[in-house]
Formats: C-alpha cells, structure tokens, sequence
C-alpha cells in the first residue's frame, strides 16, 4: 500500500476549447501512454475518487480531497482551482470489483512530461529519472464519456506534484508559471475542477437528458 499526498490543478477543456490547440502543441513531442480505461466507483461525492485499473494485479487508488485552497492566478487568464489530495493505492492480484455497484469506465489516451524543482528552478526530468520534489503536467484525451460530451469536456489538462510536503505548493506554482511562459497555453477557472466533480457533471447531465431527474428541474 502507498500513501501520497500532492497539491493539483486540473481544467476540462471541449474540442473547440481556445487553449486546447496550444495544449496540444506543447505536447505534440510527447509520446502518448497506450490506451486505458479506468473504472470509477459512482461516489456522487466531488471531494472523493475511488479508481480502479488494470488486470492483475489490479490498482486500486482512494483519493481524497483534504482541502480546496480557492482559486489561483499564475498569470493573466491562466488561473485554476487549486487543491490537496491524499491517495492511497493498492495492488492486489486477487481484487474483484463487485459487479453490481455503479461503476463508470472512461477511455483515457494521455500524454505527460514531468518536472524537477528545486530552489525554485524547473527543469524537464526524463521519464526514466526521478526527482525529491517536482510537478508532472498531463493531457489526456477521454473518450466512452458517461454524459455530454459538450458539458464535460473530451480533454483534460492537469498538474500534480510530488515530493516532500514544504517544497509541493512551491513546485506546482513554479512548473506552472514555467509551462505557461513555454507556451502550455491558458485556461479559465471556470473551466477548472477534480475528476470526481467532473464525473458528477457528467452522471447529472447524463440523467437530465434521459428525463430521470426531470422532477426536480
């Protein structure tokens, strides 16, 4: 079992999203992960992720948000919902998941580069290298989406860091006023949020739209 905490920033961003082109320069050098689906248990919560993946043995992360910290501003128009979470994971070979809970599978195809910091300088880390503190920056494409592909987006653009607990808020902001001024591109507060509030947006469109929550409209 690990346990990790980290400070993140994640936007979703729909196809025609104005700093999703800029995105996906930034990583068009990038070799994308193969292709997998993640399985979400259906929380209804948007402070608490429960993930599985993976055969055998299969992964199992338990994310929980400890804090929302508001709003952050790294530079004019780049600005995200900045927030700590703990995970916990688990690899267990004999794991199944029980067939009759609410699971929602999302396709996700993504592309990374991580990031060492220290003293308050960024610098790109190799993937094969590792780093006492740092910040990973992803895009993913996600597809097989639970709801309205127009409300929840069909990408994702997130930071996460990683290291001891002094350094982490400084690495996130340090990587992301970096990626910025390297051309990453900028992307609202409005369009910024978790992937568990995400997948609650997405099951509550995909409920109006059948006409299961008409009632309460």
């Amino acid at each position: 079992m690990d346990l990790v905490e980290s400070f993140e920033v994640r936007w979703f961003l729909g196809t025609g999203h104005p700093g999703l082109a800029a995105a996906q320069r930034w990583f068009a050098d990038t070799r994308a992960e193969p292709t997998r689906f993640d399985c979400y248990l259906r929380t209804e919560r948007d402070d608490l992720s429960i993930k599985v993946r993976g055969s055998a043995p299969i992964r199992c992360d338990t994310k929980q948000r400890l804090a929302s910290l508001g709003v952050a501003v790294v530079a004019p128009g780049s600005a995200g919902k900045l927030e700590r979470w703990r995970k916990i994971t688990i690899n267990d070979r004999d794991f199944k998941m029980p067939l009759s809970a609410p699971w929602i599978s999302v396709e996700k195809r993504r592309r990374q580069r991580r990031f060492a910091v220290r003293s308050g300088v960024v610098r790109p880390l190799a993937p094969d290298l590792r780093a006492e503190a740092g910040c990973s920056i992803e895009l993913t494409e996600l597809g097989n989406l639970p709801g309205d592909a127009a409300l929840s987006g069909s990408w994702t653009l997130g930071l996460e860091t990683f290291g001891s607990e002094g350094d982490m808020l400084e690495c996130l902001q340090a990587t992301w006023l970096y990626a910025v001024e390297q051309g990453l591109g900028v992307a609202a507060a409005q369009d910024s949020m978790s992937y568990p509030e995400w997948l609650c947006a997405c099951v509550d469109q995909r409920l109006f739209s059948s006409g299961l929550r008409s009632e309460h409209a």
